[in-house]
């Protein structure tokens, strides 16, 4: 940006946002730059003189157009600030527009008035009517809403979402909205969701155990049949599943199957003769884990989570508890602050209590796994502290307390260790 531009914009920029634009001020303030929002070093003995006297030339240059005034610091050939002439504002747009392509007010307002016509009409699109509402009210307060490209393209996702009676997948959606199938999920997502959220309540927010928001991005989306891509369940043990009036039985299978969330609403009925459900944070120690006959884990049903709990997840395990009210329900993931957040969610969005498997201060400090400890992080050290901190000063019953010893235990030594290591360890037991 040359000098030029850069003084003019930083000038109509500060009226238009002052008090004095929308009628409001009630004092005369002047709209003041310093020659040092051109050129940072002017003043300084470091200075370079060549740049300086640009500065300055450009300064006096647009005095004489009668844009600005100045004054200068007495005894020297510096320039101390620089003053609008506030009546000239208009003209200096005109002037910024066709000499730099700058956009004045009245045209920013003009296309605010036309988004907010063109996507704050829509019956079926309440966000976006919020959206507009918000934009609205901006322009009664006499400003200008801040970025005018992000909010049309915001409100043309809003739009098209909210009113969206297809099956589609995130990337075609992007591709219909966009004309590019990355754009709405790498520059738009969290700022889509968010609006969505504010009309969807009832959905629960991202907390503070960090959930990854992707989760309730999903959750959001696929209220309006668009998915970032088919959700899988993959299991196995003694399991037989009813659907569509047949029966499929696991327990054949060695390492279990996988099926479409789609397919849940067919469930019909399901039998077994598992004691247990267990949850397995990792693909390796789901695949390691036996489901065999003679095997240690032949009474449970094993259940891959690949980590944090998704809504399917949960509305099968919700499945596996209505159908088989006696089966009891385990957890086994690393033993890390990982894998105690995404215990805790696990828990809390089944309102099942899972014990925790294999995930205890005798695990950490068993002395066959002390070759496989990893250091603590300093994230792992902020998330554990945390994660201590809450507990300690929660209300909530014994879920959550019974992480303290394996948390202290884990700051203390400043180490982790993943559940690959333990269920290898099982597995050669068996």
């Amino acid at each position: 940006m040359k000098d030029e531009e850069k003084l003019l914009t930083l000038l109509a920029e500060k009226y238009r946002a002052s008090k004095k634009d929308m009628g409001t001020s009630k004092t005369a303030r002047g709209t003041f730059v310093s020659p040092k929002a051109i050129y940072p070093a002017y003043g300084k003995n470091s200075a370079d003189p060549a740049l300086m006297d640009s500065v300055n030339e450009t300064i006096r240059h647009a005095a004489g157009m009668g844009f600005v005034t100045f004054d200068e610091v007495p005894f020297s050939n510096e320039i101390r600030r620089v003053r609008l002439v506030d009546q000239e504002i208009e003209r200096v747009e005109a002037y910024l527009a066709g000499h730099y392509g700058y956009e004045p007010k009245a045209s920013k307002r003009n296309r605010a008035e036309q988004l907010i016509q063109r996507y704050g009409r829509l019956p079926d699109a309440p966000a976006a009517r919020a959206e507009c509402q918000r934009l609205q009210h901006e322009l009664d307060m006499g400003k200008i809403p801040a970025g005018l490209d992000e909010e049309e393209d915001l409100l043309k996702a809003l739009c098209f979402v909210e009113t969206n009676d297809r099956f589609l997948f995130l990337r075609e959606a992007s591709m219909e909205i966009y004309g590019d199938s990355k754009y709405l999920e790498e520059k738009m997502l969290i700022s889509l969701c968010r609006h969505l959220m504010s009309i969807n309540t009832d959905i629960s927010q991202p907390d503070q155990f960090d959930v990854p928001a992707s989760m309730f991005q999903d959750e959001i989306l696929e209220r309006y049949h668009i998915f970032r891509e088919r959700q899988k369940l993959r299991l196995k043990g003694p399991l037989s599943i009813c659907m569509s009036g047949k029966w499929v039985d696991l327990e054949p299978f060695s390492q279990g199957i996988e099926f479409s969330s789609d397919d849940l609403p067919f469930i019909e009925d399901m039998k077994s003769s598992a004691d247990s459900v267990m949850t397995i944070e990792n693909k390796v120690s789901f695949e390691r884990m036996p489901s065999d006959p003679n095997g240690s884990a032949s009474s449970r049903i094993l259940l891959y989570l690949g980590g944090y709990c998704t809504r399917y997840q949960r509305d099968f395990i919700r499945m596996l508890h209505a159908y088989m009210p006696q089966l009891t329900f385990e957890h086994f993931g690393d033993i890390d602050a990982g894998g105690l957040y995404i215990h805790d969610h696990l828990c809390r969005v089944t309102g099942l209590d899972f014990e925790l498997f294999h995930m205890s201060v005798r695990d950490l400090t068993n002395p066959s796994y002390q070759p496989y400890l990893k250091p603590l992080t300093a994230q792992d050290r902020i998330r554990l502290t945390s994660l201590k901190d809450h507990i300690l000063s929660s209300e909530e019953g014994s879920r959550l307390r019974q992480y303290v010893p394996l948390v202290q235990t884990m700051l203390a030594a400043g180490v982790k260790l993943e559940q690959e290591i333990i269920s290898l360890n099982l597995a050669k037991s068996d």
